[in-house]
């Protein structure tokens, strides 16, 4: 088993009583009998699956269609359901067995898709804003395929500056009529150790340029379809998004004056590296921050063995090590907006302190805060501006658990760009 397939099963499992967003991350080309990405697949692989034997020969096929099954269902809305409906002790159990047996932990996959199947196929996304008219109804979930018509693509490759390494890169915009048309423009950061040729992340990026945007998605340096080695979001990694950053800048058909990056989970230590580091070079207007973490407590679970075998085992006492991937050392040295997404019950983390955390760093020190942004804020209009909070300060939270589907982060797309808009007349 490659070491990429031991880490998504490291994250999976980890994720399963809490949400999905890192079940998206792994692309099918990464792994044999790939996880199912939407019902219309879903249902093929379950015919499959219920004609298939039922022994070692096949386990990891059951395996995989299983977590897409669980991550179907706790995207639409059904983490309940799969709390009671998993064994007792079966969460532990995986968890204990996941680094030192992965097939034994398969196998405990397979068992708990057999006691879920009878839950159906979910077709709601798990968390949305509050109702009002200011929020925008409920969208696919994010393993829903999507149809994005008026939509073109192009692959292009991108030099990383500081690794040499070849990147892969591709660009969704409008297809629209009008040869001097130009639009704002959003990099699209996929969680955990996620990268932009995932399906998954695709149908994202194309639900976001049918609303009239340019999206951006690559591969960081060793993933998927790139060149070069891992880099965990490091220096390096940072580097090669800031390449694509600039590239996208330089595109005839993108307003270079209205970029933006959102980030989900583990993403924003590329975005919120960038930023920091190169505050001005390229400009970049705003950042939305999706649930990311603050630090390597947070990033690593305090240690948690199954979370470190994704990051090579280096533990929270290197600080060395971890100093330029911990986005609350840089996200205060970022001259950009700064939108916060947080639900009231996280995808990963047991509690929200680490929202706070990035907040309060972001936050101008006029305001209270430790940084230089111009504006901040968490969620929606609910909660003013450029604010700072505690753990007996707290702003309001979106309801629910699990990530917020593309159309739901695609409204809060809209207002920055808006504000962006707004700041330029």
């Amino acid at each position: 088993m490659t070491h990429m397939m031991k880490w998504f099963v490291a994250f999976a499992i980890l994720s399963i009583p809490v949400g999905a967003s890192l079940f998206a991350q792994m692309p099918p080309s990464q792994m044999k009998n790939a996880p199912p990405s939407g019902p219309q697949d879903m249902e093929r692989m379950m015919a499959e699956v219920k004609t298939s034997k039922t022994d070692s020969s096949n386990f990891e096929k059951r395996a995989n269609f299983a977590r897409g099954w669980i991550m179907l269902l706790v995207t639409g809305g059904k983490t309940d359901d799969v709390q009671k409906i998993a064994p007792p002790g079966t969460i532990p159990r995986i968890r204990e067995t996941v680094a030192s047996s992965p097939e034994r932990a398969y196998r405990e996959l397979d068992q708990l898709f057999r006691e879920l199947e009878r839950l159906g196929m979910p077709r709601q996304p798990a968390s949305s804003p509050p109702a009002g008219s200011r929020f925008p109804p409920a969208g696919p979930s994010v393993g829903t395929p999507l149809v994005a018509p008026g939509v073109t693509s192009q692959e292009i490759t991108v030099i990383n500056p500081s690794s040499n390494a070849r990147l892969w890169a591709k660009v969704y915009r409008p297809d629209r009529p009008g040869e001097f048309a130009k639009y704002p423009a959003v990099l699209y950061i996929p969680g955990a150790l996620g990268f932009g040729s995932n399906p998954i992340v695709g149908q994202a990026a194309m639900t976001i340029a049918a609303d009239g945007f340019v999206v951006a998605v690559f591969d960081p340096d060793g993933r998927g379809k790139s060149g070069g080695k891992e880099d965990w979001n490091g220096l390096i990694q940072q580097d090669g998004l800031r390449s694509l950053t600039k590239s996208v800048a330089g595109m005839k058909f993108v307003e270079k004056n209205n970029i933006g990056i959102v980030s989900l989970s583990y993403g924003v230590a590329l975005a919120a590296g960038v930023m920091g580091r190169y505050p001005a070079d390229p400009v970049v207007k705003y950042l939305i921050d999706v649930e990311g973490p603050s630090d390597r407590f947070s990033i690593t679970l305090n240690d948690s063995h199954v979370a470190l075998s994704a990051f090579d085992n280096h533990g929270t006492a290197e600080t060395k090590w971890w100093k330029d991937r911990e986005p609350v050392r840089r996200i205060s040295r970022m001259n950009a907006m700064y939108l916060r997404i947080q639900n009231e019950r996280d995808h990963t983390q047991p509690e929200n302190n680490h929202a706070i955390e990035l907040v309060n760093a972001a936050t101008n020190l006029k305001y209270g805060g430790q940084g230089i942004s111009p504006w901040t804020r968490v969620n929606g209009p609910e909660n003013a501006a450029n604010k700072v909070y505690s753990r007996n300060n707290l702003p309001t939270w979106l309801p629910g658990k699990g990530m917020p589907a593309p159309a739901v982060i695609l409204h809060y797309i809209r207002e920055m760009s808006e504000k962006t808009k707004e700041g330029q007349s």
